[in-house]
């Protein structure tokens, strides 16, 4: 699971959904498949991140990059949208950046409501923006 440091809440794909284009958002920790993340390793540095309910992977919708962009699962294309640095912030704490725009996966205004969503944002170094990989 990736939970975020200023909610204690997790990634979750919403409605258990396999469909690309289903969003990614924020919600009390489970434990089901649909917060459930495989971080792989790629070639360059970066990671694929998978959702194991549905085996598609954190991807930023059309490509973008500007702030408030959304953050959804889709199917492996193989493109920077759906690449990820993950850097230590602090005690284990990691930033997940996107290659394409070097924005980071946060969380919008910092809610913690359930459902609240997770898009794209330039790095604030704030703990709304900071993840933990919880097995």
């Amino acid at each position: 699971m990736l939970v975020n440091r200023a909610t204690g809440k997790c990634l979750d794909v919403n409605n258990w959904s396999a469909a690309d284009g289903a969003n990614v958002q924020l919600w009390t920790c489970t434990g089901g498949a649909n917060q459930r993340w495989r971080i792989e390793p790629l070639s360059d540095g970066t990671s694929r991140i998978v959702s194991t309910v549905s085996d598609k992977v954190l991807d930023v919708n059309d490509c973008g990059t500007s702030d408030g962009t959304n953050i959804q699962q889709w199917t492996w294309w193989d493109n920077a949208c759906q690449r990820w640095s993950l850097t230590d912030t602090d005690s284990g704490w990691l930033r997940l950046t996107n290659p394409n725009s070097g924005k980071v996966a946060d969380v919008a205004d910092c809610a913690s409501t359930d459902g609240t969503d997770v898009r794209l944002w330039t790095w604030l170094n704030n703990y709304c923006q900071q993840w933990q990989v919880v097995a």
